[in-house]
């Protein structure tokens, strides 16, 4: 063949092989977003142990023919949610999002069983996929009581937390922390305070059994820790936010290091009646330290009705390196954004804009996946709680291990509200899933490892 031929011939191949190579790496990575099998149209729960087995669960019923219960799936043995949903608790006992997964198969779980008389928080525990009917319930019997978290190692040590009303009112309730060591049975509930407010708390744990409860009383944010020897330390207050805590969160590291993160806004029927604040606050390892001053991570002013901080509000994580992050909403040039941050010495800084500043976008989730690696999520186009600037829809944003900052957000789904959206990794494979509720039904999608485990 000619020599002036093969040039051009071999110019259109390399120019072939550069476009397949484009479109490969322009690829969408997550899948398109399915409805798995008899799933309720809720908010969903999402889990994984270190397996790989993962639950799929949301809240249902309610109505006059079936009471509100939790219904569930479990992960198939390609990882996916093919399995249909059926009854994970009993009619009137439901779990929302407050269960954990340990061991091989094991499943812990916290909810509320609902009756004519009193509401009361109860325990479930049993194998992943089977249905919790043994309740045992927790805490006084003759007042109103409802579960508000749990937390749970690959051990079986559990922490858990729930709300009773301190009068018929229920202004004030007494918190009572739940501490379960193995597969021994719990013990008795420990009441860490009288003037609960909002029933809103949070608990964490470490490898060890180390636990740390986190809640709203009179007077602000509030935490205590204790250890897994049954030392209870004494309760810390974290910071006074002044307004009705929305969301809390909190981590606490193998050397009983712990940092709680929540936000706060005044809301009435929709409406704004104040502006909303993001904190966080950081406490060293060790009984001789304290938590420092609280930290003021965003501030977002009182705008009008629907134009609230929806969703989660902020979240706080630790990676498997140890390093604390933390996710929220905040507000900037007008706008809504999703910001992020790590933790260095006792402060979080460097924050990163993961959103597209242009565009309204809450924050929804954050997870820690295996090898350190790190995953933001947040719905576009909502101006707070309201319809904003941009489509709806829901995004991701991925970091590295090792890496300084998150990398280019990546569209999930378009076009549909995504309301309570969680994402989780699969520890087994670092294969990522997400979950949300598009008001018409419950959607998944999956993307495959961007860095492998291990």
């Amino acid at each position: 063949m000619h020599r002036s031929l093969v040039l051009p011939a071999a110019a259109v191949a390399i120019a072939v092989l550069a476009l397949a190579a484009a479109s490969a790496r322009a690829a969408h990575p997550w899948s398109p977003p399915a409805t798995p099998p008899g799933a309720p149209v809720t908010n969903p729960a999402l889990a994984f142990n270190a397996g790989g087995l993962g639950v799929l669960a949301g809240d249902t019923g309610g109505g006059v023919a079936v009471g509100p219960h939790t219904e569930a799936a479990l992960t198939d043995d390609n990882g996916a949610f093919t399995r249909p949903f059926a009854p994970m608790t009993p009619t009137n006992f439901a779990l929302g999002d407050r269960f954990a997964l340990y061991a091989l198969t094991r499943i812990v779980g916290i909810g509320t069983h609902f009756s004519r008389a009193n509401t009361r928080a109860g325990l479930v525990f049993g194998a992943a996929g089977d249905r919790l009917d043994e309740i045992r319930f927790v805490g006084p019997t003759d007042r109103s009581g409802r579960a508000q978290a749990i937390a749970a190692n690959t051990n079986g040590d559990v922490a858990a937390s729930f709300g009773v009303c301190a009068n018929r009112a229920c202004v004030h309730q007494s918190l009572y922390l739940v501490v379960r060591r193995g597969s021994r049975a719990p013990l008795p509930s420990i009441r860490v305070d009288n003037v609960g407010v909002g029933q809103i708390s949070t608990v964490a744990i470490n490898p060890r059994g180390d636990m740390l409860i986190a809640w709203q009383a009179n007077g602000g944010v509030f935490a205590r820790i204790r250890t897994a020897g049954g030392t209870l330390y004494r309760t810390e207050r974290l910071g006074n936010p002044g307004e009705p805590v929305r969301a809390i969160s909190a981590v606490l590291t193998p050397e009983r290091a712990a940092a709680v993160t929540w936000e706060a806004q005044d809301v009435n029927e929709g409406t704004p009646g104040s502006r909303a604040t993001v904190d966080a606050t950081f406490k060293a390892g060790g009984a001789s330290h304290h938590f420092h001053s609280a930290q003021r991570l965003a501030t977002v002013p009182a705008l009008s009705t629907g134009h609230y901080v929806g969703e989660r509000g902020v979240k706080v994580v630790l990676s498997a390196d140890g390093r604390i992050t933390a996710a929220w909403t905040g507000f900037a040039g007008g706008r809504f954004v999703v910001r992020a941050a790590e933790l260095s010495d006792f402060r979080f800084v460097g924050a990163q804009t993961v959103s597209d500043p242009a565009m309204d976008a809450v924050f929804s989730d954050l997870a820690a996946g295996p090898g350190s690696a790190l995953a933001v999520l947040w719905e576009t186009g909502a101006a707070g709680n309201d319809p904003g600037v941009g489509t709806r829809g829901l995004a991701v944003a991925l970091r590295a291990p090792g890496a300084p900052a998150f990398g280019p957000a990546e569209s999930i789904e378009q076009g549909t509200a995504a309301l309570g959206a969680v994402v989780r990794f699969d520890p087994s494979t670092g294969r990522l899933v997400a979950a949300w509720n598009d008001v018409t039904a419950m959607r998944v999608s999956t993307r495959p490892a961007f860095v492998p485990p291990g």
